[in-house]
Parts: structure tokens; C-alpha cells; sequence
């Protein structure tokens, strides 16, 4: 169920559960001054990782508390 509902744009709290594989994805932060923001990050061994400049840094300054799949690339209607 939390794969399906990630699919339709909702979020997964991490309390519920992390992806199960490595990878980018769509995550809720919460930064130093309990400020919500949403950053784009990678999963790497179950460590969340900033997703910036391709490097991976770890999370220094805030926490993620929940995540979602990224969506599909849009694609133009076909046309036939």
C-alpha cells in the first residue's frame, strides 16, 4: 500500500518505512530552525544523502521525515 500511494503523489513517513533500494528520491527535510523544505536526495545504504552537485553528502543540518518515489518523465501524447 505505501508503494501505491507514494506512486500517487503522497508521501511515506520514514517512521513508516525507508525504500528498499538505493537511489534518488523526493524527501521532506526538516532543517536547524524546524523549517520544512523539500530536497531532492539519494538512499544509499539506508543513510540519506544530499543529491547536490553529484556528491553525496550526508545530512548535517537537518533530518528527513519523509520521502517519495520520483515521478515519470513526461512524455508528449502520442499522436496517432
Amino acid at each position: 500500500m505505501s508503494k501505491e500511494r507514494s506512486q500517487n503523489g503522497e508521501w511515506i513517513p520514514v517512521s513508516e518505512r525507508i525504500p528498499e533500494e538505493n537511489g534518488y528520491y523526493i524527501a521532506t527535510v526538516i532543517g536547524l530552525n524546524n523549517e520544512r523544505e523539500i530536497d531532492y536526495c539519494y538512499l544509499l545504504d539506508g543513510e540519506w544523502r544530499m543529491a547536490t552537485d553529484g556528491s553525496f553528502d550526508k545530512f548535517d543540518d537537518g533530518d528527513v521525515i519523509a520521502w517519495m518515489f520520483l515521478p515519470a518523465p513526461y512524455r508528449e501524447p502520442d499522436k496517432s
